[in-house]
């Protein structure tokens, strides 16, 4: 099963996640999913995504222009989630933050994982229990999903 399918197969109408590096994934995820809370760096492209949430009538997006969550982790978080979609900037921080935030049952998805600079991620989900799965994605490299138990 590919990434795509995978997301696909474990989101629906009632699902509620988080993400981070907002773009046309956080409008791809609101037509598909409950509500989502999307975090952004770049002033430009927040607003880019927000025209787009606009444009497209979507109430369930909390968009976030925060220049300081890569730095500082994703703040006033109020879980939990169903699923978190990691990419952007500051993804180790987020990683770690948004860990507690995720319901049992829940996921945790991490775009680009083979990059070296995440190589601690593996030992620090298995370390906690949670369950593995890599997804090779065609000219994109890896994705990594972790469940928690």
């Amino acid at each position: 099963m590919a990434a795509f399918e995978f997301v696909e197969k474990i989101i629906g109408t009632d699902t509620v996640m988080l993400e981070t590096g907002a773009g046309s994934s956080t409008v791809w995820f609101a037509e598909r999913v409950k509500s989502i809370v999307s975090f952004e760096t770049n002033k430009d492209w927040y607003h880019l995504v927000y025209h787009l949430i606009a444009e497209k009538e979507l109430k369930n997006v909390d968009l976030r222009f925060d220049p300081t969550y890569p730095t500082q982790g994703p703040t006033n978080i109020k879980g939990p989630f169903d699923l978190a979609f990691i990419d952007g900037r500051g993804r180790v921080l987020s990683l770690i933050r948004i860990a507690e935030h995720i319901k049992p049952g829940g996921y945790i998805i991490l775009d680009d994982s083979q990059r070296w600079e995440y190589s601690y991620a593996k030992p620090f989900f298995k370390e906690r229990g949670w369950e593995v799965r890599d997804f090779i994605v065609p000219e994109k490299a890896m994705v990594t999903a972790w469940k928690r138990k």
